[in-house]
């Protein structure tokens, strides 16, 4: 899905990453830099390199808030808002396209795993939990390849 939404992306000299960061700052205008790397879960630096880039495609601003300096709000200007809403229905459908044949509870169900995973992936990262592989038995599943293999 990545792939094919990146390639179309890549014809408004777009990339994944761009959208994502207009899509949050879309959904909740003025977000802290530190706000914005979480909801789009990309590292702080990185995104920091991205957002100058975007500045210079006219696509987001960064200010200082006045009530404190040191921290920075990234905005979607006009440009980037037309851009990112011209978008959203072939992003839409690609999210459509993933999740056909799932129902409600289904689309429910993935959410809250997926969620759960991301949750768990972040506490090793922060340090919250111990990393050694000892601690979690191999599960035993078949993989698609598997599967294939032996049709």
């Amino acid at each position: 899905m990545e792939q094919l939404f990146s390639a179309e992306l890549r014809k408004d000299g777009l990339t994944l990453p761009m959208y994502r960061v207009m899509a949050a700052l879309r959904e909740q205008e003025d977000q802290r830099l530190l706000d914005l790397a979480e909801m789009v879960s990309s590292e702080l630096s990185t995104l920091s390199r991205l957002v100058g880039k975007m500045i210079s495609m006219r696509y987001v601003t960064r200010k200082r808030l006045t009530d404190d300096g040191r921290t920075v709000c990234i905005s979607l200007t006009s440009t980037g808002r037309r851009l990112v809403e011209r978008w959203i229905p072939r992003a839409t459908f690609y999210e459509r396209l993933a999740t056909a044949g799932l129902n409600p509870t289904q689309l429910k169900e993935l959410k809250f795993l997926l969620d759960h995973i991301y949750a768990n992936l972040l506490s090793v990262e922060i340090g919250e939990i111990e990393t050694e592989l000892e601690l979690f038995p191999p599960v035993q599943q078949h993989t698609p390849i598997a599967r294939k293999a032996r049709r």
